[in-house]
């Protein structure tokens, strides 16, 4: 089964994101930025979404280490549009996909799907 990590306290957010997973028959799978490491070295999962409204580890640190523990998973990367500190950040640090939240919402369900159609086939998101 295909697991999809989010790193996020926010419940508004886990709740959409888990119908969005549930829709392409994947497992999600929730974590805190002090955790999601060793989550993802447990789950392996083709996904990682990393809710930069949070409280994450700082990410040039984080993000390596992602890449380590899911060699194979997609970073996805969101925060508000007027956090644009850390949406470069996050781009800086190498993430897949960098959506301001309203992308994210609006795009989460598709982009999931793409890359569920890009994984089967041994392809790749484009950034």
């Amino acid at each position: 089964m295909m697991n999809v990590l989010l790193v996020s306290g926010d419940l508004m957010i886990h709740s959409m994101v888990e119908g969005a997973v549930r829709a392409i028959g994947a497992e999600l799978v929730v974590a805190s930025g002090a955790t999601c490491v060793t989550q993802a070295t447990t789950h392996a999962p083709q996904f990682v979404l990393l809710d930069l409204g949070g409280n994450l580890p700082e990410l040039a640190e984080l993000v390596p280490q992602l890449r380590t523990a899911a060699p194979v998973a997609k970073l996805i990367a969101f925060g508000p549009h007027v956090h644009a500190a850390k949406l470069t950040a996050a781009r800086a640090a190498g993430c897949d996909e960098v959506l301001t939240r309203g992308q994210f919402h609006a795009g989460i369900g598709e982009l999931l799907k793409f890359g569920v159609r890009g994984l089967e086939s041994g392809g790749s998101h484009p950034t």
